[in-house]
């Protein structure tokens, strides 16, 4: 499992695009996730993703439909877009 520094509170648009990883979890502290942010990570399986973020675009996952078994957006998050 690949886990984000706690130092960062905002995931950039396109920082982990094409990337190996199969399993990330992002921390408390993240409240926004930027644009085609996992796009064609075709490996990736899970991602586990905090109430704590507040923002994300809707394209985040881009790539992924295949490989992506799960994404834990929280459900009020969901709501918002």
């Amino acid at each position: 499992m690949t886990e984000i520094p706690k130092e960062v509170k905002y995931l950039e648009d396109n920082c982990f695009r094409n990337s190996k990883f199969e399993i990330i979890k992002l921390h408390e502290r993240i409240n926004s996730i930027g644009e085609f942010c996992f796009k064609n990570c075709k490996q990736l399986k899970e991602c586990k993703i905090p109430k704590s973020i507040t923002t994300y675009e809707s394209n985040i996952f881009e790539g992924c439909e295949k490989s992506l078994i799960k994404n834990d957006i929280p459900k009020e998050t969901q709501d918002e877009k």
